[in-house]
């Protein structure tokens, strides 16, 4: 989790926001000398934009309940944020919190 953290981080000092963070878009390595190297994947939401309005991002379990809001404008280096813990518990708890943070997606979630 810290090379994920780390690897955020660097993104968003850069101005850049990966805004699909999940589970599933970080992959592990093994450098040599049989040690896990974590990767991000998928940049395909990926913005410069900030602040973001109106726009397509990250997959049902992750983002923050304010950007599923039409109309509300958000900022994605927060959006990202919120992923990462979401995918921290996932780690932890070995299942996911919600099925969607959408308002009456899932019932977990309120």
């Amino acid at each position: 989790m810290c090379q994920v953290l780390s690897a955020v981080q660097m993104l968003h000092n850069l101005g850049f926001a990966h805004r699909y963070l999940s589970l599933e878009n970080v992959v592990s390595t093994i450098k040599t000398g049989d040690s896990l190297q974590i990767k991000i994947i998928d940049f395909g939401m990926a913005t410069w934009s900030r602040p973001c309005l109106n726009e397509p991002c990250g997959r049902t379990s992750y983002p923050a309940p304010k950007i599923l809001m039409t109309g509300t404008a958000y900022n994605p280096f927060l959006m990202d944020s919120f992923a990462l813990g979401v995918v921290l518990f996932t780690l932890f708890a070995q299942d996911y919190l919600w099925r969607s943070t959408k308002s009456g997606g899932c019932k977990m979630f309120r």
